[in-house]
């Protein structure tokens, strides 16, 4: 509050002082040095446009704290659109302007030395053509510090050039680029257990995005958008994790916005390597066993042995198949390599035993079940009173004829059904000599059993029984 009222108080101080100059001027004898002039003093302005001029005060090395100047300007041509004050003529006393009048009285506190901005002018051109002059009227003082007098010395004024608006030509705009970039080499580099590095290559400058996740649908996204041709890309986040398989497609847009992405690939960050061994009932090696975790799958070699690589970590579980039989197998890797930076080792079984012995039983059975069907039909081909009816030894002799041609040709029957015999040309603790069980079928040049006639059947050499 207190400043304000000091401030007020200077201010209706100064315009005292400046209205009360002309009426002591008369009877006043003092040196002039001071001079009050616009800047700049001459230029052209369109119309419309805005002109701003300087109000400035040059009193040398006289201290003065009070200006007043009194302008005029033709209304016809100009405008006065604003007064705006200088930092070192910061106190206001008056500030008019209209009807081609401008009054301004300021005052400096500090004194002020020196060529100061007192306030800033802001004309505004009317018309297209002509010269508007400004200059200074009657009343315009510059007051002296040390003896409150005027000393002002001259005045200077202003004279401006109003001119049409120049329209610039612009140059017509180049046709829209609305060819998108082509994408090529794409390709998933430096893969580890986390991280993997996708590289590509663009026609022309263009952003690079890769959108990758454990799916088509993606779901992360890392994006540079610098423009470049040779484009790079480090996929590293949280979510990607050892021995997992990963989608990914690569975007590019150039600067005229036109986009452009490549088709969906994968890449498989590295995991834990397995060695598996699979053995038979009799833990013998079996090879040609498939083992499957996930996606990664192998099959045995001669000492049963197969590797896999990039499973991902934790309890796995999978299988191994051999001859459409099939047992579970689980391993835990809780580690890319073991304790002693080999890869993970683990053993699984499978029964291999084959079921030969039951297709060779139902074979006989079928063999025996013809054979009876045979017999019975031949017994009762014969008409009651006939000779030989009901005994029909031809028949039985055909019947054992056709058993024991059926046994000769079992072991080519069986020859089908027998698995293929795996050729093992190694030896060793894990491949001992394969050992021969013994046969279980009957050899075809076997003697055939003496089997006794039914006691219904007679030798039809024999004279007829004639016994009543």
């Amino acid at each position: 509050m207190v400043g304000n009222s000091m401030k007020h108080r200077i201010r209706s101080w100064l315009l005292g002082v400046i209205l009360a100059l002309p009426l002591f001027a008369p009877f006043t004898a003092y040196a002039d040095t001071a001079t009050l002039y616009l800047s700049p003093a001459s230029g052209s302005v369109s119309k419309g446009k805005v002109l701003p001029v300087t109000l400035r005060v040059n009193s040398g090395n006289e201290p003065v704290n009070a200006i007043q100047a009194n302008l005029s300007y033709p209304a016809n041509l100009l405008d006065v659109v604003s007064i705006k004050k200088a930092s070192a003529w910061d106190t206001v006393a008056e500030n008019s302007y209209g009807n081609g009048s401008i009054r301004i009285a300021r005052g400096a506190l500090p004194a002020s030395t020196g060529d100061k901005a007192v306030a800033v002018i802001e004309f505004r051109a009317k018309t297209d053509s002509g010269t508007a002059n400004v200059n200074f009227t009657s009343g315009s003082a510059v007051i002296s510090a040390n003896t409150n007098k005027d000393v002002k010395s001259g005045e200077r004024g202003g004279s401006y050039t109003l001119k049409p608006v120049t329209v610039t030509p612009t140059a017509p705009e180049p046709p829209k680029d609305t060819i998108p970039p082509k994408i090529s080499k794409v390709e998933a580099t430096e893969i580890t257990a986390t991280t993997a590095v996708i590289t590509w290559t663009t026609s022309e400058p263009a952003t690079s995005e890769v959108n990758f996740g454990i799916s088509q649908g993606y779901g992360i996204a890392a994006v540079d958008t610098n423009t470049v041709t040779e484009h790079k890309v480090t996929l590293s986040s949280p979510l990607i994790i050892p021995g997992t398989k990963y989608h990914y497609m690569v975007k590019s847009v150039d600067p005229a916005g036109n986009a452009v992405s490549s088709p969906d690939a994968t890449f498989t960050t590295i995991g834990a390597t397995l060695e598996a061994k699979v053995v038979n009932q009799s833990n013998k090696p079996v090879p040609g066993a498939q083992v499957t975790f996930g996606e990664v799958t192998g099959k045995t070699d001669k000492n049963g042995k197969v590797t896999l690589k990039n499973l991902p970590l934790g309890k796995q579980t999978g299988t191994v198949t051999y001859k459409n039989k099939q047992a579970p197998a689980t391993v835990q890797l809780d580690t890319l390599l073991d304790k002693n930076g080999k890869p993970h080792s683990a053993t699984f079984k499978i029964d291999v035993s084959s079921d030969l012995w039951l297709r060779v039983l139902v074979l006989l059975l079928l063999i025996a079940l013809a054979g009876a069907f045979l017999y019975r039909r031949g017994r009762g081909s014969r008409g009651p009173g006939e000779p030989g009816a009901g005994a029909n030894p031809g028949g039985f002799k055909d019947l054992l004829a056709k058993i024991v041609a059926g046994l000769k040709s079992l072991p080519k029957r069986l020859k089908g059904l027998l698995p293929k015999k795996e050729i093992n040309t190694s030896t060793g603790p894990d491949n001992p000599p394969p050992s021969v069980a013994p046969s279980s079928v009957i050899h075809p040049t076997a003697p055939t059993p003496n089997i006794a006639p039914p006691s219904s059947a007679s030798d039809p050499g024999a004279p007829p029984n004639t016994k009543k």
